[in-house]
């Protein structure tokens, strides 16, 4: 009766109400699979993703078939993607289309595979590019301290970016 009440309300879109029913059909009946999984399909709904996490990873341990686990690791890949947790997520999406490769949600972990791809190749760029910009510094300082004749600090800066970029002061031409 409470599971029938929190599904229903869950089909009409009252996630809030479709939670009240599903955690109390799950306090009766907490190794019942079914309620697990729609209450933790609420909880993603609703943005609640500690609480996915925490139920999704209580009934992940239980036996079930290969077709519920995709749907339950789908979840929860969902919620650490929402957490910004990429390779968690990433782990769990692939365990979701490696057991159901044709599942409920495959479609879905696949285009969260992608985005994950893509923000981390988004992130490389970003660290490439800052990588360049700090060298880039580094040799403009070591010019500027030249110029100033501060020469040891000039060559501390020349040295740091030498480190970084594996050229020498001869090649540089600086001094």
């Amino acid at each position: 009766r409470l599971y029938r009440r929190g599904s229903k309300a869950a089909y009409g879109g009252d996630y809030q109400t479709a939670i009240f029913y599903l955690q109390q059909a799950v306090g009766k009946e907490p190794d019942n699979l079914v309620y697990l999984t729609d209450l933790v399909a609420a909880f993603n709904q609703l943005a609640y993703y500690e609480e996915t996490i925490a139920y999704g990873s209580y009934a992940e341990e239980m036996e079930q078939s290969d077709e519920n686990r995709a749907v339950l690791c789908f979840f929860l890949g969902e919620a650490y993607y929402c957490f910004s947790l990429l390779e968690q997520s990433e782990a769990y999406m692939q365990r979701s289309l490696q057991l159901a490769p044709q599942g409920r949600y495959s479609k879905d972990a696949e285009l969260y595979l992608t985005d994950i791809e893509r923000i981390r190749s988004e992130e490389l760029e970003i660290q490439d590019e800052g990588s360049k910009n700090a060298e880039e510094y580094r040799l403009h300082y070591a010019r500027m301290y030249y110029a100033m004749g501060d020469l040891e600090t000039a060559m501390r800066y020349l040295a740091r970016y030498s480190e970084k970029c594996g050229e020498t002061a001869e090649s540089l031409e600086i001094l």
